[in-house]
């Protein structure tokens, strides 16, 4: 009885350990080119804003300001 609780002890902790696995090795890639921030174009080569909205090429960030997002992700 002892060893059958052992035996399932190690199994569930291996279980755990393994589904944990996939997720330490996802990498997130920015968009390259070009991306839409309502009927504009934002290319990320450059620094843009425009009404609610600024991008900064130096660092990679959008920010918006006041938008609601909706739909399909």
């Amino acid at each position: 009885m002892k060893t059958k609780k052992r035996f399932l002890g190690i199994l569930l902790s291996l279980v755990l350990v393994l589904g944990l696995m996939p997720g330490m090795s996802l990498t997130a890639y920015a968009v390259s080119g070009s991306l839409w921030v309502g009927n504009t174009r934002v290319y990320v080569t450059q620094d843009d804003s425009g009404t609610g909205w600024s991008y900064d090429h130096s660092t990679n960030t959008l920010t918006l300001d006041g938008y609601n997002i909706s739909g399909v992700i």
